[in-house]
């Protein structure tokens, strides 16, 4: 029995490659000493982390772990933060200015640039593969626009904030906001409005947060009554899917808030739900897949995939690139929680995630198995 436990080990692991490309932990500076780094994405192909210096006053990228200033917005009133980008990175979204009147932001080439044609007081939110078509929202009231620049500035009917896109452009996911101020996710097709279904049992609102670059899922949350249970969501073929939340000691929460290029990684922020103001509390990021359902990021990364994450929580996952291999997002130390440092985690292919558990299982088992 001990013979065929190693080989089956040995043969799950050799053949997943997941030694031939071992899994990596790496935390993203700030720009300066002392300012901590907010990220809030990735591009598809993993190679550029977008976000934010953590004091708000820069939008940022880092690619292979070094930091670069793309835009600043200087004074204890303005805030810059980079929000989405092109599948290779190399066009990026976001929003500069100051709290009560913010500009879109586009960089390209090394140059940033206000979009004149976006009315004030809105955020670019999402990027096409291709680098061609931005969506956000704008407005006090807030509507969600679609914006390139063959096609200009164009209004989403019945929305309230658009918060992806899928990589050809076409279909766009954010929220419907109807006459009672209600919540919904929504998608657009040109402009054909398409709602989403809320989950049995969570039907006081529910948010679309991203799309797959194939537009086949879409990831979220909805929640049950006001100030009530948060659960996260996939939607797939128009229908929901609640994938749920981590256990917690209280009211659970949590969001949906990036998936991969089929939507077979999704990953996100799990919680306790705070009521004043309303947040998750006590937050820890987490991963989904079909196999092994929603499971803690760190526990994972320590327990199964052998990292060192001592002095770390992972607060909340952000983004995962298209393949599902690399996962981005925010982490903490444990004294220090409002002290906030970017971080990269590399993980196995998809297909082989459920391999290395395994293995890790049976390695458990024959630990655990006494000696005849």
């Amino acid at each position: 029995m001990q013979k065929m436990i190693v080989c089956l080990s040995a043969s799950l692991v050799t053949t997943s490659g997941a030694l031939a490309t071992p899994p990596t932990f790496t935390l993203l500076p700030g720009p300066r000493a002392g300012v901590g780094a907010d990220v809030r994405g990735i591009s598809g192909d993993g190679r550029v982390v977008i976000g934010a210096s953590q004091d708000g006053v820069d939008a940022m990228r880092w690619v292979n772990g070094l930091p670069e200033v793309l835009w600043s917005a200087p004074g204890s009133n303005y805030r810059a933060a980079a929000s989405g980008c092109s599948t290779d990175g190399s066009v990026i979204g976001g929003t500069r200015g100051t709290t009560g009147s913010l500009l879109s932001e586009i960089w390209h080439d090394g140059q940033a640039t206000d979009v004149a044609a976006i009315p004030s007081f809105s955020a670019i939110r999402a990027v096409s593969g291709d680098g061609s078509v931005f969506v956000g929202d704008s407005g006090l009231g807030g509507t969600a626009f679609r914006y390139s620049a063959s096609s200009g500035y164009q209004t989403l009917p019945n929305s309230g904030s658009a918060h992806g896109i899928t990589a050809n452009g076409q279909t766009i996911v954010g929220t419907d906001l109807d006459n009672s101020l209600a919540t919904h996710a929504a998608l657009w097709t040109g402009s054909q409005q398409t709602l989403l279904p809320a989950p049995p049992g969570f039907t006081y609102r529910n948010i679309g947060l991203d799309i797959s670059p194939d537009g086949s899922a879409v990831a979220g949350f909805a929640q049950n009554v006001q100030f009530g249970a948060q659960t996260a969501c996939v939607w797939r073929n128009g229908l929901s899917n609640n994938i749920g939340a981590l256990p917690v000691s209280g009211t659970p929460a949590a969001l949906a808030l990036g998936l991969s290029s089929a939507g077979g990684v999704v990953v996100g922020q799990s919680g306790r739900f705070q009521q004043s103001p309303p947040a998750i509390a006590d937050g820890h990021a987490f991963f989904w897949t079909s196999q092994l359902g929603m499971v803690d990021l760190r526990g994972y990364c320590t327990s199964v995939l052998g990292l060192d994450m001592t002095g770390w929580n992972l607060v909340t996952a952000t983004g995962v690139s298209d393949d599902g291999t690399v996962i981005v997002g925010n982490a903490s130390p444990p004294d220090n929680p409002f002290m906030i440092r970017g971080f990269v985690i590399t993980v196995p292919t998809p297909s082989t995630v459920i391999q290395v558990a395994i293995c890790s299982c049976f390695w458990a088992c024959r630990r655990r198995t006494p000696r005849s």
